[in-house]
């Protein structure tokens, strides 16, 4: 799992706003008024309070402090099931998030449950290339990859690189990471040509889209360095290790990592 890269691969707007900003972590004050607010006006059960739940669920899963987002995700779903159904795209959206959180956690067979799950639901309700199927489809094949399940992970990954693709994100941060990802998979099944193609893509788009010296940019530098070290090419492995150490040299210390934010109830999906 090393050589992966995290992306932002849960569905909410508020948390992930809040993590380009040094100060999202002392937002719990913030979340936890807007949600006691909405119980008040709308009462325990209503779909409002089902978002509040999640956003502060989120806002937990980011901090690592999973033990308190759990029983906020598992509630926001059952009034978002209760609401609009078992099938409504916002019990995806919300399935999904648990598969993130279990990603994190290092659950996988979890993550795959709840992600497969979200991913019917959606596939189900809208066309295959709706951009909130991307998030989705990269938690399966983060979930699939650390199972050892090489081609169904590709297969995910290859998807959702798609989906971003068709939506214009040439430089999206999550389409690099995912570049990175999909490079990873090829190369521990052995298509070390395809994996070469797909972690300078990658490279060029974290480049363009973060800058030279970003942690991303070296992480992607490392891979690329144990691939050609992997085909034998081990003067062209040191040139890119050297380029991957002024990486981590010229860094600015204390860089934040930059989380695009969604449409909070539609995942981009229309």
């Amino acid at each position: 799992m090393d050589a992966l890269l995290e992306v932002g691969t849960s569905f909410n707007s508020l948390v992930a706003l809040y993590q380009g900003n040094s100060d999202y972590r002392q937002e719990e004050p913030f979340f936890k008024q807007q949600l006691a607010k909405d119980e008040r006006t709308y009462g325990p059960h209503h779909p409002n309070v089902a978002w509040r739940l999640n956003n502060l669920a989120d806002l937990y899963r980011a901090l690592g402090r999973y033990a308190d987002a759990q029983p906020l995700f598992e509630r926001a779903l059952k009034l978002l099931s209760k609401s609009h159904g078992p099938n409504h795209p916002s019990v995806a959206f919300v399935l999904n998030n648990l598969a993130a959180m279990h990603v994190l956690k290092r659950n996988y067979a979890e993550a795959e449950a709840f992600g497969k799950r979200a991913l019917d639901i959606l596939e189900t309700a809208f066309p295959s290339d709706q951009p909130c199927l991307a998030p989705v489809l990269s938690n399966l094949a983060t979930s699939y990859y650390a199972q050892a399940k090489l081609g169904l992970a590709e297969e995910r990954y290859t998807r959702a690189i798609a989906i971003w693709d068709r939506q214009g994100g040439r430089d999206h941060q999550e389409l690099c990471a995912n570049l990175n990802n999909l490079a990873t998979v090829y190369r521990e099944s052995g298509k070390y040509g395809e994996a070469e193609q797909t972690y300078k893509r990658a490279l060029r788009c974290a480049q363009g889209s973060l800058g030279r010296w970003h942690p991303k940019v070296e992480k992607i530098l490392q891979n690329l360095v144990e691939l050609l070290r992997a085909m034998g090419r081990m003067s062209e492995a040191e040139s890119v290790l050297q380029a991957a150490q002024a990486a981590s040299k010229d860094r600015l210390p204390g860089s934040l990592e930059y989380r695009e934010g969604r449409k909070q109830e539609t995942g981009g999906c229309q």
